[in-house]
């Protein structure tokens, strides 16, 4: 289960126990529960992040930059930004009205692939003072 904050994310495995249970009494059986967490919220440093923003928004070519993105992507960067101010962010490289990553239908544009590196780069040159 995924979910955008810590508290929520802490609740669900003791709310997800609980349904099972009382839906299973309920019909005169019992559950159990077995929860294994594999991932916590990922949070981008909001300075980092306002930084990457701007540099993006330098780039010739990129064309827009969400600064509100929320997606519930699971990623192990989540455990890297406990440890460092960071930001992660995507590039963006669905054709207009594709089906979304992960699927067998994805179209990924290669021509923005160009783009996406060069907006890394500065990046990282922004970042190297």
């Amino acid at each position: 289960m995924r979910s955008y904050g810590k508290v929520l994310g802490e609740n669900l495995p003791k709310w997800l126990t609980q349904i099972a249970q009382t839906t299973a009494a309920a019909h005169g059986a019992q559950a159990e529960v077995e929860y294994k967490r594999y991932t916590v919220a990922l949070r981008n440093d909001r300075a980092m992040a306002d930084r990457i923003a701007r540099v993006a928004e330098r780039t010739p070519g990129v064309t827009a930059v969400d600064r509100e993105l929320r997606m519930m992507a699971g990623e192990d960067m989540a455990f890297f930004l406990k440890l460092a101010p960071g930001c992660y962010y995507c590039i963006g490289v669905g054709r207009e009205g594709a089906a979304p990553l992960h699927n067998s239908k994805f179209d990924f544009n290669e021509d923005l692939m160009q783009l996406g590196v060069e907006t890394h780069c500065r990046i990282a040159l922004d970042l190297l003072g």
